[in-house]
Parts: structure tokens; sequence; C-alpha cells
């Protein structure tokens, strides 16, 4: 669990309109605003609250001042006394407009860009056959419909449920922290057998991810989570969610294991043996130990592709450490190559 609870500071959350979009943030005001102003544009015809639910209270000030500029009047603030992550910041967003009344919730990271015209309304419009509703990510428009398989997959970017539906489901576990949250609602829900969809025509964009599959943080949040998930859910999940849980983690121990041969980096058994120890102490370390190697911005060759849409945390992408890298932060902003290095002497060449 967390070392401290969510704590709310300040709320103006006041529940005019019946639907909700929730965003969290934390120290990443820019991002957020460019997200909902995103979504303000795209969403002319649904009368909907945006409700910001800001971590430590860096961001909801200059959100605010953005989104007025726009004429949007209909968003609304939370500011919490710590950073509780994405999954205790959406809980806390998600708890607060189920007790003032909304009927509708969209949840979603602060960083995910709802592009198709009406978005809003077509998930809600889904509602009728559905008791969860997804997008679909602009990656995943061509696949067949048979691949789709929501059984155990579904991202907190604009998953849509109502009133209804969590009064039987309930709220998002704030305990993952990072990653987790979004599969354990969904496996909750196919476990209570609801009634969970995609639509297919309302499309979203998710920034490319930064590189995250050898920052020690992310590493440790991954192997708690899914020893929480498995061992220690306070939700019902049926046993083979968890044995599918159980196969990714011991899988991802593996290829951690190669990354520890490739860098030669034991700052990642250290942080495999903190996640293992936390949980069974059942408390959060803070600050896992430092990488032992750094990624260092280089040019892209000549003739490359940018590959905008690429995702290296895709699972055939996860064995090997790859020579090549898309700088971290906005891939629309560069198309820079990230080299790996270590102690200053490049360990993979281009």
């Amino acid at each position: 669990m967390l070392n401290y609870p969510i704590e709310v500071l300040e709320s103006t959350i006041a529940g005019k309109n019946k639907t909700c979009v929730i965003f969290p943030s934390y120290r990443s005001k820019e991002v957020t605003a460019r997200t909902i102003l995103s979504l303000i544009a795209t969403n002319r015809q649904t009368d909907y609250d945006v409700i910001l639910v800001d971590n430590c209270g860096y961001d909801h000030e200059y959100v605010v001042e953005k989104v007025r500029e726009q004429g949007f009047n209909d968003l609304y603030y939370m500011v919490l006394k710590h950073n509780v992550g994405g999954s205790g910041a959406i809980y806390a967003g998600q708890k607060a407009c189920f007790e003032n009344g909304y009927e509708y919730f969209l949840l979603s990271d602060n960083d995910a860009e709802l592009i198709t015209e009406e978005g809003i309304s077509l998930l809600l419009e889904a509602l009728q056959r559905y008791e969860l509703v997804l997008p679909t990510n602009v990656d995943d428009k061509n696949r067949e419909d048979e691949d789709r398989s929501l059984e155990f997959y579904g991202l907190i970017h604009y998953l849509t449920l109502s009133r209804q539906a969590i009064q039987k489901l309930g709220f998002i576990n704030p305990d993952y922290f990072l990653n987790m949250e979004d599969l354990d609602y969904v496996a909750r829900a196919n476990t209570m057998k609801m009634r969970v969809g995609m639509v297919h025509d309302c499309l979203y964009f998710h920034p490319f991810r930064k590189i995250s599959l050898f920052y020690n943080p992310n590493v440790y949040f991954t192997v708690r989570n899914h020893l929480l998930f498995i061992f220690r859910n306070p939700n019902r999940v049926a046993l083979k969610y968890r044995m599918m849980s159980l196969k990714f983690l011991l899988t991802y121990l593996v290829m951690k294991c190669m990354h520890l041969f490739q860098t030669r980096d034991t700052s990642i058994a250290r942080t495999i043996f903190l996640a293992f120890r936390d949980f069974l102490a059942g408390r959060i370390t803070a600050e896992p130990p430092a990488n032992g190697f750094r990624f260092v911005r280089v040019e892209p060759e000549k003739g490359s592709k940018d590959r905008r849409y690429s995702d290296l945390a895709a699972d055939k992408n996860r064995v090997f450490i790859r020579k090549r890298y898309f700088a971290a932060g906005d891939e629309r902003e560069t198309k820079s190559f990230y080299l790996l290095q270590r102690s200053g002497v490049k360990y993979l060449t281009m």
C-alpha cells in the first residue's frame, strides 16, 4: 500500500453535467492542457464536465487558465496533498464524482487524445450495449476484430462506464501505482460477466511511450503490482486472469535477467529484490536504485522512418535491448533516437 493516505486539499467538483471525464496530472501541465484542449475542440455537441485530479497541486492553475482562454467553463479540479500515481488520482476523482451524482464516467491518462469527432458521444452511445466501453487506439484500427480480445486487456484511455456499472464493479484500485490498475479493472469486470466492448470507429492517440523498459521504477512497480494482482488482490478475479498475470511475471523476470546480463547493471537485481520485499511488507519504496546506464540522444540514420506510433513496450521488443530508441518525450516534436551508453562509453552502436 501507499505510505500515505489519499488526502484532498481542495475540490471544485460541482456535478453540473451528467457526464465527467477524469484526468490525473503530475507535473505535466503542458501535456495535460494540450490533451484537454484537444478533447474540447473535437467534442462540442456533448455536455460533459472535465475533472482534473492534480497530484501535489503543481498543474491545475496553468491548465484551468489555458482551458478558460478557449471559453470552456466546465472544468473542475481536485488537488491532492501527495503524488498517489495515476491509479490513486483516478480513484480519488472517480469516487468524488460518484458522490457528486454523475451518471457517466470516462477515465483517461492525461496524455491520451480522443481524436474522433464527437468521440464522447460515440462512447456513451455504446453504453446501451455494453457496461464498460473502450475506444480503439490508432495503432489497432486495422486489426481483425477477433484479435481484439478484451479478456485481459484494457487501458485507462477513455474507459467509459455508467454509475450502475460502478455500483456493481466498484472503483479503480489505488494500490497498484503506475500500472496494472487498468488490467485489474477489466479482469474484474470479465470475472463478474459484465459486458465489455471496444468501439472501433472511436479512435484515440496515445503518444509514443517514454523509454521505460529499462527504467528501474517501472521495473519495480511492474513486479510489485503483478504480485499484488496475483496473490493479494482485494477484488474477485478469476483464476485464469491470475495465471495469465503469473505467466507474464515469470516471462518478465526472465527478460530482466537477460537485460541484467546485457547491461551488466546490478541495479536491476536490487530493484526486483525490493519489489518482492516491499510486496511482502505491504509497502512501497519511493526510490528504487538508479540505473547504472543512461540513454543519450543521437540523430537518426539517413533514410530512417519516423514510426510515430511504434511502441517499445510491445512484447516483441522486450527480450533484447534494441540498438535504436526514439527520444523520450513527445515524438511529434522530435525524431531523434536514443543510444544506450554505460559509463560514458558506447555500449551499443548504430
